[in-house]
């Protein structure tokens, strides 16, 4: 065998790049355990009054949508080639298939699996960063973080 093995510290850091955007959809997928039973805090924080069936849309639009982009998203990027990963912004549930093909396509087999595990572990991490922060700040200080943490990436 006459290949030679890569660096591997660029192929975990673009790999985390990559999957920061897991991070983000953490965050929103856990963002409204903050708004208490109902949502019932979003009035008192944002002035806003919704019933428990607006309150459930809310909670549901996230993954509803993350899961109506995955099969369209992989379609697309075959289609137009792998310079479709620019359309990663459109949804989070575009990581679901972008991500994984991007993160094979660049690393290595013996660190494959590793890198593959990025995705799940900050999308846990964004939930539970949710849910702590959740704990110790109000709903709106909650809305700020989750809008600020991604553009910091």
């Amino acid at each position: 065998d006459q290949t030679k093995s890569a660096k591997r510290s660029p192929q975990y850091i673009a790999s985390l790049a990559a999957t920061l955007g897991s991070l983000s959809g953490g965050m929103a997928m856990g963002w409204s355990s903050a708004a208490g039973e109902d949502g019932k805090y979003l009035e008192s924080s944002y002035g806003v009054q919704i019933s428990a069936t607006e309150f459930s849309w809310i909670t549901s639009l996230t993954p509803i949508g993350s899961g109506a982009i995955c099969i369209p998203i992989g379609l697309l990027a075959g289609k137009i080639g792998r310079i479709g990963r620019f359309i990663l912004g459109l949804a989070s549930g575009a990581f679901c298939v972008l991500v994984p093909m991007y993160m094979a396509e660049i690393g290595e087999k013996e660190i494959r699996g590793c890198l593959g595990s990025y995705e799940q572990l900050l999308g846990t991490a964004g939930v539970l960063l949710s849910y702590i922060a959740g704990t110790f700040v109000d709903i709106r200080k909650l809305s700020i973080l989750s809008a600020v943490l991604p553009l910091i990436f």
